[in-house]
């Protein structure tokens, strides 16, 4: 992405302006597909890594807000709330279909965009590992630590005074 601008926090807004349309652009054709909540949180989470490390070249979304001004902060901040409701709606749907366990889904949500947007902490383009790798690394460990386990099979009660084993 290759802009032209007069002041580093207004370059840092539009870096960060850019991202955040692309994550909703994605999101909203996302709540309206008929996947399985489950498979819905695993492409949003890929594709947020793959905006933040190929797009954005990793710090994109990271940007310290601090800079913005008020004006550019506000805009910024009514689209990053938007983005996490529509994170906090995949985990209700999940929640409500048992898919995945109950949690608070605003936790979650911060949790898993803590997760990834760490990523620019600890990124190198030269690395062994790239946006694909990483975003199915992050994807599998997020979807499986919520889905929830296959309800217990039932036992049938034991015979009185007998063994199974040596029955």
């Amino acid at each position: 992405m290759a802009l032209y601008v007069r002041h580093s926090a207004h370059g840092l807004y539009l870096c960060h302006e850019y991202s955040i349309n692309l994550l909703l652009e994605f999101q909203r054709a996302l709540l309206e597909s008929p996947s399985s909540p489950d498979e819905k949180l695993r492409l949003l989470i890929q594709n947020h890594v793959r905006i933040l490390i190929d797009e954005m070249g990793s710090p994109g979304m990271t940007a310290a807000f601090a800079k913005f001004q008020k004006e550019l902060f506000c805009r910024s901040i009514q689209k990053r709330d938007v983005y996490e409701a529509g994170i906090r709606r995949i985990l209700r749907e999940g929640m409500d279909k048992k898919v995945f366990v109950a949690h608070d889904p605003k936790l979650v949500t911060f949790a898993i965009l803590g997760g990834i947007n760490g990523i620019a902490a600890w990124y190198r383009p030269e690395g062994k590992s790239g946006s694909d790798e990483i975003g199915k690394a992050f994807a599998e460990l997020f979807v499986r630590g919520l889905t929830a386990p296959a309800p217990p099979r039932e036992r049938r009660p034991k015979a009185p005074g007998k063994n199974p084993a040596t029955s």
